[in-house]
């Protein structure tokens, strides 16, 4: 934010509670009790307390001739006043010192967050701002809030979202001043800093950071030694904070005990050995005539498999407890250990895995055995993920051989990805190859693969999604049902969406409506609709002359 090296050197001082006499004596050179902000435009006052950022603002406003135009949002659906984005009532001058209170999400980027401007033109549908660093005036469009519930989807886990109400309002706010709270975040060239009540640490230092240079700066009262002290806990932070080099060691113990306790992990099989013993058992407790006792055998030869793994699995752990805790460490040594191991238990893991997918093809072919499917998908799902997080625990051995970054890309592969897909692929091919009918084709086998978590796209713009229900032949009040917004809101999206080429004027104006219109505007060159809204009174409403103008561009 600032290149003034002074002005940084006093910034870090305050920051780090070793503000000297002489960095007192540099900002109370810009200190100006009398300053005048009515005659010194541009300037907005940072103040401790709402009450007094508040009091400014309506003065100000009042001090202003002319007549005042008030603005209220545009609410459907449930959107409490407690979550109100911005004061609900906005009563705006011509001449008001306004702040834009959020970014422009449109491609001009025609204003930011923060961004200060005057006000120029109003009616009651348009507001013109001026910009006078840039010499540049712009309609101000109203901005959407959305009042969203969040819940996981049960069947894929992702993230919902509904709208269960929308606030749309014009993204400003009156801005001769402001909280020092409320500047977090934002950047100013001109501020008049009102702190001679700061009440809590730091609060200076957030007030005199917001400027870019002291060229900027006015003090509206001297600043002393005991009110701009940062805050204690900050401090002893900065004082106590690790090293580098302690952190760097820290990094490194923390990186062998994660790989020990994933290695362990990889080959503790006790759960999922009690999960066989259990669907084992299971059979004991129903008929023999009925279809799960068919398979009661072939449970009771697949739980015997992972039961005898236990053992060297055990053993397995225990060395590699002994690898780790030994002082000299060798990272060569565990990974031989490990491939060893790999090739061992891979083969009885992987064969359980064919086992049980086997089964589940036939038993699908079966009546009334629904429920022992159910059973053998909990089964076959804790299996495949054993085998592939022995496979993951290759794959991490290695990149700690080579030194690699550790990420989930690391722990990924071809192999890894089509792990399942590939085993069910040859067992289809062994069915049609016995001539068992198959009740899926091989369009259905990806339905027993786990969705892939999609990268989620981003967020599409409000105008977009306007855009794309009116592409599937929506009207503009339907679109406004279904997006729970007004009508007027839909109304502006158009005006964006003619502007941009995307719908024609003739899309939504009849013909004789639009050779009106072209005469209206013929030789009309103000900024502002009010005077041709004036001339053309109910005949035309303030959103087709939005439209046709945006057509023009």
């Amino acid at each position: 934010r600032q290149t003034d090296d002074r002005f940084i050197s006093v910034l870090n001082n305050l920051r780090n509670n070793q503000i000297t006499t002489q960095d007192v004596a540099i900002l109370n050179e810009y200190v100006q009790p009398d300053f005048d902000l009515k005659a010194n435009k541009g300037y907005i006052t940072l103040t401790t307390h709402n009450a007094k950022a508040d009091n400014i603002n309506v003065q100000a406003l009042q001090d202003l001739e002319g007549k005042s135009v008030k603005y209220v949002p545009e609410i459907v659906g449930d959107f409490p006043d407690k979550i109100f984005p911005v004061d609900e009532t906005l009563q705006l001058k011509i001449g008001a010192q306004v702040m834009f209170v959020k970014n422009d999400l449109s491609f001009d980027k025609k204003y930011f967050n923060g961004k200060m401007g005057v006000v120029k033109s109003l009616s009651s549908n348009e507001i013109l701002v001026y910009f006078p660093e840039e010499n540049k005036t712009i309609e101000v469009e109203k901005y959407e809030w959305s009042n969203i519930k969040y819940s996981v989807n049960a069947n894929t886990k992702e993230i919902d979202e509904e709208v269960l109400g929308t606030f749309v309002h014009y993204p400003i706010k009156l801005a001769w001043a402001i909280t020092v709270h409320k500047s977090q975040g934002l950047t100013f060239d001109k501020a008049a800093l009102d702190v001679s009540q700061v009440f809590l640490p730091g609060q200076a230092y957030v007030a005199l950071s917001r400027l870019r240079s002291l060229n900027g700066l006015i003090l509206l009262s001297p600043l002393r030694m005991n009110g701009i002290a940062s805050d204690q806990d900050v401090m002893d932070y900065s004082l106590n904070k690790a090293s580098e080099e302690t952190l760097k060691i820290s990094l490194q113990m923390e990186t062998k005990n994660f790989i020990h306790n994933y290695l362990k992990n990889s080959f503790d099989w006790n759960e999922l050995a009690q999960e066989w013993r259990n669907h084992q058992f299971s059979y004991n407790q129903n008929s023999e005539q009925s279809e799960k006792s068919k398979n009661a055998i072939w449970a009771e030869n697949q739980a015997r498999i992972i039961w005898q793994l236990l053992e060297p699995s055990g053993k397995f752990m225990s060395q590699l407890d002994k690898l780790f805790y030994n002082p000299t460490f060798d990272i060569q040594h565990v990974s031989e250990r490990i491939n060893a191991a790999f090739n061992y238990f891979l083969a009885p893991m992987d064969k359980l895995v064919e086992e049980i997918l086997w089964k589940m093809q036939e038993v699908q072919r079966q009546k009334k055995a629904k429920l022992l499917y159910d059973e053998l998908l909990i089964l076959e799902d804790l299996q495949t993920k054993a085998v592939l997080r022995l496979m993951k625990t290759k794959l991490l051995v290695e990149a700690v051989l080579a030194e690699k970054e550790i990420g989930k890309s690391t722990l990924y592969s071809e192999d890894i990805k089509l792990y399942k897909t590939n085993k069910l692929t040859i067992i289809e091919k062994e069915f049609k190859a016995l001539n068992i009918t198959l009740i899926e084709d091989e369009a259905d086998i990806n339905r027993y693969e786990k969705t892939k978590k999609q990268k989620k796209e981003p967020k599409k713009s409000t105008i977009l999604e306007t855009f794309e229900f009116w592409q599937q032949k929506n009207s503009i009040q339907e679109i406004a049902k279904i997006r729970t917004l007004t009508v007027g809101t839909i109304y502006g999206h158009f005006v964006k969406l003619i502007e941009d080429k995307s719908v024609k004027i003739s899309d939504i104006l009849p013909l004789d409506k639009i050779e009106q219109l072209t005469k209206a505007f013929d030789g009309y060159t103000e900024e502002s609709l009010n005077a041709l809204k004036e001339q053309v009174g109910e005949k035309f409403s303030w959103d087709e002359l939005k439209m046709f103008k945006a057509s023009l561009k």
